[in-house]
This record gives structure tokens, sequence and C-alpha cells, in this order.
């Protein structure tokens, strides 16, 4: 599933859902949002989030959401925990981006 978010016609962000398709699995998916820059710090992330945690509750099918995110991204971890995600591990040398190695954070949200 894709979210998109409009302002004045334009993508501003984005936010997908990808559920778990064996039957031990479907009640929980990992999310994943990005929000282009000049739209930063305007709640288009948190309304993005907002929609995506409400449907979750409506299917009555997904129980928990999960994401990974970048372990020096302050900004979206601090998002994250507003809307009730909580940390649950950190996954070392995840990421390589221009010779550089940085860790991830995995953070879930139980929709219960």
């Amino acid at each position: 599933m894709i979210i998109i978010g409009l302002t004045d016609g334009e993508i501003a962000g984005f936010i997908t859902f990808e559920g778990g398709t064996r039957v031990r699995k479907r009640h929980r998916g990992e999310m994943g949002i990005a929000v282009l820059r000049k739209y930063w710090s305007l709640g288009i992330g948190g309304l993005l989030l907002e929609v995506l945690i409400e449907w979750a509750k409506e299917t009555q099918i997904v129980r928990k959401i999960d994401l990974v995110t970048r372990a020096d991204n302050k900004t979206a971890i601090a998002l994250y925990e507003r809307y009730g995600f909580r940390k649950e591990g950190v996954l070392t040398r995840n990421l390589y981006i221009d010779g550089i190695f940085f860790d991830a954070v995995s953070m879930g949200l139980v929709i219960d």
C-alpha cells in the first residue's frame, strides 16, 4: 500500500506499508516514509503516520507496524516516538553510504 501526501498538486511525501503474506506474519508489516526536504517540519510526516495508523486500526488485521531508520536520524526517531513507536533493537552497520557504515534502529508500534 502507498499513501501519497499532495501539496498544491505536488507530491510532498508518501508512506508505504507492506504486510506479511504468510498466516503467521500477516498481522504485521513494515512501513517506509519519505517527505521532500522543502516540506520538512510542516507536519506532513505526522499526517501520513496518522492515516496509516488509523487504517491499520480499521483493518483489524494489522496488529503491528514495524520500521527501520538510521540511528543518527534523531528527528525521525522523535516523530515515531510521538506516535507511539518504541525502539526494539539496533542493527549495526546496517547501511553503507559513501564509504561509511551507519547503524539503524528497529522500531515497532503495536495496534491493540
